[in-house]
């Protein structure tokens, strides 16, 4: 996805964001970002409840909807409803206005990037990061690679290579299984 980033012009379509069986989704701020909130624990939730100060909007959808928000599964069957009212609250305010009012609580969140800008500005996914090298493609160009993320006592680190052409090994698995 990485190289998808730095090689189109046009980012990935949304798919969704939903944590399947709990609360979690991504959410749009004043200023155009996006972060994302979980609650997966009862102790989560009331972090999350106690940032926004929407306790009694929350407890008031809990006995509309028939829920109990501390169960995870509850929180689940509500998300829609839940993330409206977190949406609404998240909009009003820029991501640092969430960040400061989210870490003063605990709050389970981060902030939510796509893969043109995790590339564009994230030294996470650069050359700065020993996981990564600018590695050239053969027929694509020269994008942000990385190598193997496991590392093994002394063994060297497995250095980013570029991907196999299409049909590349097509012979030496043929040979390998006798076909």
């Amino acid at each position: 996805m990485i190289g998808e980033a730095v090689l189109e012009d046009e980012p990935r379509g949304r798919f969704g964001n939903h944590v399947y069986g709990t609360l979690g989704r991504d959410f749009v701020t004043r200023d155009g970002r996006r972060v994302v909130v979980l609650a997966l624990t009862p102790r989560q939730w009331r972090s999350l409840v106690e940032a926004t100060g929407l306790s009694g909007e929350f407890r008031n959808l809990e006995a509309r909807l028939g829920l109990y928000f501390n169960n995870e599964g509850d929180r689940w069957r509500g998300r829609q409803e839940i993330c409206e009212l977190l949406q609404a609250w998240i909009a009003v305010r820029n991501l640092s206005s969430v960040a400061s009012i989210f870490d003063a609580q605990n709050v389970m969140w981060g902030p939510y990037q796509t893969f043109k800008e995790l590339v564009a500005g994230d030294p996470r996914a650069s050359a700065a990061n020993p996981l990564f090298a600018d590695i050239d493609h053969p027929e694509l160009g020269t994008y942000p690679t990385p190598g193997s993320p496991l590392r093994f006592g002394a063994a060297a680190a497995v250095p980013p290579k570029s991907a196999p052409k299409l049909g590349e090994h097509t012979e030496e698995v043929l040979r390998e299984f006798d076909l």
